[in-house]
């Protein structure tokens, strides 16, 4: 397999009738590394949302704590 950073830099350089050779040269590769990059992005992205959700639920549990706390009952 021909190295993921010199396709890619080659890519990135390419003017269109140029990305459109590459990809034609390198079809399999190509696609290869476009789904590794594709399942490192959704990778990211989960994880993010996984992140955020936890955070939206510590800060809801920290106002439901302060609420309980401004009213004098224990949680």
């Amino acid at each position: 397999m021909v190295a993921k950073t010199n396709v890619l830099q080659s890519y990135k350089e390419a003017n269109i009738a140029g990305k459109v050779e590459i990809i034609c040269k390198y079809y399999t590769d190509f696609i290869g590394i476009i789904e590794g990059f594709t399942e490192g992005l959704r990778y990211m992205i989960e994880n993010e949302k996984a992140y955020n959700q936890k955070v939206r639920r510590a800060k809801v549990k920290i106002k439901i704590q302060m609420a309980c706390f401004m009213e004098g009952v224990a949680v």
